[in-house]
């Protein structure tokens, strides 16, 4: 899943700098500033997004929620690769 909720409560409750919020949430100063930009298009302030869960604010940000999950793997089969 995407961080979107803990960059919305850097930048909004701990008032922490892009460079900050990149560095805390191992993610790119891009990034944050794309996730943050999305939310203000969206109307989303950190006083809603807190009651919210990650796949709620996603859905609201996002139009291909969960993009970004792995894709499910077919099992090894073990007695094939021996």
């Amino acid at each position: 899943m995407r961080k979107v909720r803990e960059i919305l409560r850097l930048k909004f409750e701990c008032k922490r700098s892009r460079a900050e919020i990149a560095a805390a949430a191992c993610v790119g100063e891009s990034t944050v500033s794309g996730y943050l930009a999305r939310a203000e298009r969206a109307g989303l302030t950190w006083e809603v997004a807190r009651e919210m869960t990650e796949a709620e604010i996603e859905s609201r940000l996002f139009r291909d929620v969960g993009r970004n999950e792995p894709p499910a793997r077919v099992p090894i089969d073990f007695s094939w690769v021996t």
